[in-house]
């Protein structure tokens, strides 16, 4: 319901300026502001009240009828440009409401507007002979054409009102893809550094990986063995949240400034009753607009540009912690290239978005960022499962070729089974599944030089050739190569038919409502080379229920337990 507004001359003294209603505007959090848009665009139902008309009101409209029979001047229709008038109140969102008392136009034809917007009907300019996009004819939607009267063409629609209504459909898509981007967490750095936006970015990170069994079990690996993980992050990474503060600082500014400029008189002329005059103005004036957008386009950009340095790190299995490269799931490396091709076409989508910034490239860029993430979850799932077989399998056949010696005597495994599950661990699994019992690939390579190593420590020790376990070595990888390669066909054959031993760890993460949204409702799936969906088809899917708006309640889904307060200091 459009609130009521507040009379002009009730602007504080304190804050003539109105310097501190700006700024009390941006109290709380992004995230909360975020979460009141989609709650309204959830709600698309416009109110317009006219019980509250005053007789000033009322004689606004009759005013300006009379002062066109006396020959008072009116821009565009007798003049042209006037003088430059600023309205100033404490209440933006009242402005609205000043509609009706200063434009003097018809109560009836609001309502129609009102009428048409609730029944979806939206007024389309001409393509061609509207340079302004001032003046347009409107029906009623129980009714014909109105028969507009001078000075209600102007007061309708304005340049501004279709600028400032382009400058929000972007400022909403914008706001939820700031939302989605990826932060670093540490509170104190961000605390350190003061830039809200910062600070922010950082705590919603925090938020989600919150209880992350991806995450708990990568830190967990990493405390075992630290060599497997770089003593810095990548910059990509760790520079996340300085890079994307200062864009939602921008990005809320200018929310809240075309928000005021939505709800603002952008007529001309303006009727004072109280005073009897016609005020002639220029608040048509689309500059607030341009310049708050240009700097908007600069944002989207920047976030773009983020996304796909992320986006290089995680499909380079030289950054990836053991992905295949190119996140390439098929069996044969050879013949998959996965998203090799993805990776040039982010590149041009982000050469492009810079160029241009359009709301298409935007949403094409975090489709294909959202569907790689996925597939990535998918391999690091697949990942999980190859890797335990691996250890199990290799686990069984060392009990029953490794425990016996020449003798005949039983040989105690434990001594060389740790250094062997670490073997595995310590191998990407990707760099041989493909083949996991040649002699080539890392995995036997790794087994062979554990159980040398171990070998000549005890030969040192005992000396007794009956006990080496030399012997035992090539029965030990006989046996692999005839048991570890079915195992593993059979595993990853399980993953894919939806059997996996290991469940997927996504489903334990506040972002499961994100991934879920792709991988569910859209049908989109692990992609391979075998496959005949090809990537763009799949993108596709994601593309178009981003542009539909489908993407704001799992987002939502996974921020829903998240207030503004800051993590705290661990």
């Amino acid at each position: 319901r459009i609130p009521q507004g507040k009379p002009l001359s009730s602007l504080s003294s304190v804050d003539p300026l109105s310097w501190g209603v700006a700024a009390d505007s941006l109290k709380g959090g992004h995230l909360d502001e975020v979460k009141h848009m989609v709650s309204e665009y959830r709600r698309p139902l416009v109110k317009f009240g006219g019980e509250a008309l005053t007789f000033s009101q009322v004689a606004a409209v009759a005013k300006i009828l009379e002062g066109l029979h006396n020959g008072v001047d009116n821009y565009g229709i007798t003049t042209g440009f006037g003088a430059n008038f600023r309205l100033r109140t404490k209440d933006g969102a009242a402005l609205q409401k000043l509609l009706i008392r200063y434009s003097g136009i018809r109560f009836e034809i609001l309502e129609a507007i009102t009428k048409l917007l609730n029944h979806n009907v939206t007024p389309c300019l001409p393509l061609r002979g509207s340079v302004t996009a001032s003046t347009f004819r409107v029906a009623d939607i129980d009714s014909e054409f109105f028969e507009l009267q001078p000075k209600e063409r102007l007061a309708l629609v304005n340049g501004t009102a279709v600028g400032s209504t382009m400058a929000a459909m972007v400022l909403f898509e914008a706001n939820i893809l700031a939302v989605l981007l990826p932060e670093f967490i540490d509170h104190l750095i961000h605390k350190l550094k003061h830039h809200l936006g910062q600070i922010e970015s950082a705590a919603i990170m925090g938020h989600i990986l919150e209880g992350s069994t991806i995450f708990t079990t990568a830190k967990r690996i990493h405390e075992i063995d630290p060599l497997q993980k770089p003593k810095q992050d990548h910059y990509a990474l760790r520079s996340a949240p300085q890079w994307l503060g200062p864009q939602i600082e921008l990005i809320r500014f200018a929310t809240k400034s075309i928000e005021k400029e939505m709800n603002s008189i952008n007529d001309n002329p303006l009727v004072d009753v109280s005073r009897n005059k016609a005020l002639h103005c220029a608040n048509f004036q689309g500059t607030p607009i341009g310049v708050l957008m240009d700097n908007a386009r600069l944002a989207i950009a920047a976030i773009g540009k983020l996304m796909f340095a992320q986006f290089s790190k995680f499909v380079n299995d030289f950054y990836n912690n053991g992905l295949p490269t190119s996140l390439s799931s098929g069996s044969n490396p050879s013949l998959d290239y996965g998203f090799k091709g993805t990776e040039v076409a982010i590149a041009s989508y982000c050469s492009q978005l810079q160029y241009l910034d359009n709301p298409v490239t935007t949403h094409l860029m975090l489709t294909t960022f959202l569907v790689a993430l996925c597939q990535a979850i998918d391999l690091r799932h697949l990942d999980d499962n190859l890797k335990d077989i691996v250890k199990n399998t290799m686990g069984q056949i060392a009990k029953k070729t490794l425990t016996t010696g020449t003798d005949g005597k039983l040989r105690p495994l434990r001594f060389y089974e740790k250094d062997l599950l670490q073997a595995v661990d310590r191998v990407y699994i990707f760099t041989y599944i493909d083949d996991p019992s040649s002699a080539t690939y890392p995995l036997m390579q790794n087994l062979r030089q554990v159980l040398v190593e171990h070998e000549m420590i005890e030969r040192e020790m005992e000396k007794n050739p009956s006990t080496s376990i030399f012997q035992n070595i090539t029965a030990f990888e006989d046996e692999l190569k005839v048991v570890l390669p079915k195992k593993v066909e059979n595993a990853r054959a399980r993953v894919e038919n939806g059997n996996a031993t290991i469940s997927n760890k996504i489903k334990d993460c506040r972002s499961y409502p994100l991934y879920k949204f792709v991988r569910g409702p859209l049908g989109t799936g692990l992609l391979t080379g075998q496959k005949v969906t090809s990537l763009g088809e799949e993108f596709d899917k994601v593309f178009n229920a981003m542009c539909q708006g489908k993407i704001i309640d799992p987002m939502m889904e996974s921020l829903k337990e998240r207030n503004s307060a800051p993590l705290p200091i661990c």
